[in-house]
């Protein structure tokens, strides 16, 4: 008989063969997608529930598709190799000399400013390959369009259009395909265009993909559920298992493993949320800062982190490792390694109330 981890870390299709509650059509569905061995498709799944898992379980892996298989597809279909609808909004129909279409989501602003789409690579700090600037844009209510002046033409000219919808007409600005502010597009009447669609476009302010930053786009996460308003990530629900967390709150949430990996948390809330395994329970964490290190073990139950300051609740058999502490009072557990605020390193085991503030 295999132990249970045997079982996890089989091949993933053999696995859904297994499995008591999916039909016999459902595994014909979702085995050819798991012999892949994609590992990114598999952390969407919970494979250490794989005996309770059910098809509505595998949704967000069937919905994923890999950057790899994405770019292929643009690169033989152009404009097709995207999902119309989810990827982009096709609106053509309002230019005489342009195919325009509004991105979805930054993976879209990168293809279709890309060489694959036109004939021409735009330069547009919206497509970089890091989704700060998309992320900025978006966050601030930005909308944006992009020209692309044939899919095989001549003369290679991209550009892009960015405005606000609530006031489209006085706060549009248009960049060619090296970034640079042009006044006009060629052959094209942009205040008459902007004008007859406005009620479109603002239409399309309401389904463009509010994008995440880069630190949330690389941790790896299970059912999640989060939105992003004003650069602020406010976590929901679902489990955090690996990556690092800047300026937000949480809710409810679950750690898996009970590690905090070499991360940051910046100037965020922390509510209700608990470890699962290395427990944080109950309590509340405000206004701290969490520099690096590795927060390891131990059950934190009650009390309140604000200000820097530990208040009321106990962490209980615990260990900081390698990190530095900024201020406030410990209690309890062991220090190893690490540093003060200030910069001073203490031995190992050599804890908080000792050190010189």
């Amino acid at each position: 008989m295999k132990t249970f981890t045997q079982y996890i870390t089989e091949a993933k299709d053999r696995i859904i063969k297994k499995m008591p509650n999916l039909s016999k059509e459902e595994k014909e569905i979702l085995v050819p997608l798991f012999k892949t061995n994609d590992k990114n498709r598999e952390k969407l799944v919970d494979w250490n529930r794989w005996k309770t898992l059910t098809f509505d379980d595998f949704k967000a892996a069937i919905a994923y598709e890999s950057k790899s298989s994405k770019k292929k597809a643009v690169k033989s279909k152009g404009i097709k190799g995207l999902a119309k609808g989810k990827d982009y909004i096709d609106v053509s129909y309002m230019f005489n000399n342009y195919y325009a279409y509004l991105p979805l989501n930054h993976k879209a602003s990168k293809f279709i400013a890309s060489k694959y789409i036109g004939t021409c690579t735009a330069k547009w700090c919206t497509a970089e390959n890091n989704s700060r600037y998309w992320t900025a844009y978006v966050g601030d209510g930005i909308r944006l369009m992009y020209l692309v002046n044939s899919d095989e033409g001549a003369d290679a000219n991209k550009f892009a259009i960015a405005y606000l919808p609530d006031d489209i007409m006085n706060s549009y600005e248009i960049f060619d395909e090296n970034d640079h502010v042009v006044s006009a597009i060629p052959n094209e009447n942009i205040i008459s265009i902007l004008r007859r669609y406005d009620k479109d476009l603002k239409e399309y302010g309401q389904k463009v993909e509010k994008s995440v930053p880069e630190w949330l786009e690389r941790a790896t996460t299970y059912r999640a559920k989060w939105s992003y308003t004003n650069g602020v990530v406010s976590w929901n629900e679902g489990r955090w298992q690996d990556g690092e967390w800047e300026s937000g709150v949480w809710h409810k949430g679950v750690f898996e493993n009970g590690i905090w990996r070499t991360g940051t948390w910046l100037s965020g809330e922390w509510e209700n949320g608990y470890w699962f395994d290395g427990i944080w329970r109950g309590g509340v964490w405000k206004d701290g800062l969490w520099y690096y290190g590795i927060w390891k073990g131990g059950t934190w139950e009650g009390g309140r982190w604000k200000d820097g300051v530990w208040h009321k609740g106990t962490w209980k058999d615990g260990i900081w490792w390698d990190g530095i502490w900024m201020g406030g009072t410990w209690e309890g557990g062991e220090w190893r390694g690490g540093s003060d605020r200030y910069g001073n390193e203490h031995p190992r085991g050599d804890s908080p109330d000792k050190w010189i503030n």
